[in-house]
């Protein structure tokens, strides 16, 4: 539940099922459908007709308010019963769930890139700050420190430095 109310998904089996029987190297089904009700409130049976590499199947789905719908749960029907002679595993990801992980995926992409692009920049800058580190000269540092009114620790060391007045 979403916000107190039930999600809504529409899985599309009979997209789902010529698939599978695509795969399985079997012939696509046949649809019968029958209207039953008024004309005002119809409803739908679907006779699927299917064969596999041994015998001829037919499966009755439920009555459904629209013919696709009743297509579709007809095709449902299909698969289960395709799973008990085949080992059919079925993925569940959703078109748009597909497409936003491929967005993120871009945007994950360009974040490394310009994160390692960063970190080349900021390795070649501590590269070059040791280098300039390395070419100090300690005495000679703290002489020019001096001569600019500024005196270090009396024990020598750069853990204090004292603004001279």
């Amino acid at each position: 539940m979403e916000n107190g109310r039930p999600v809504v998904v529409s899985v599309q089996f009979k997209a789902m099922l010529k698939e599978i029987l695509e795969k399985l190297n079997l012939p696509p089904p046949r649809y019968e459908c029958e209207q039953n009700g008024p004309d005002h409130l119809p409803n739908f049976v679907v006779i699927l007709r299917f064969e596999d590499k041994q015998e001829s199947h037919e499966i009755c789905g439920p009555r459904a308010y629209t013919k696709k719908d009743a297509e579709n749960y007809a095709s449902m029907r299909v698969i289960k019963h395709l799973g008990q002679y085949y080992d059919i595993v079925v993925k569940d990801i959703n078109e748009k769930e597909l497409v936003e992980l491929k967005c993120k995926l871009e945007d994950l992409k360009e974040a490394y890139e310009e994160l390692w692009k960063s970190l080349s920049e900021t390795s070649k800058e501590l590269k070059e700050l040791k280098e300039r580190i390395m070419d100090l000269d300690p005495e000679e540092e703290l002489a020019s420190v001096s001569s600019k009114g500024v005196s270090v620790c009396p024990k020598g060391c750069a853990c204090h430095v004292y603004q001279n007045v």
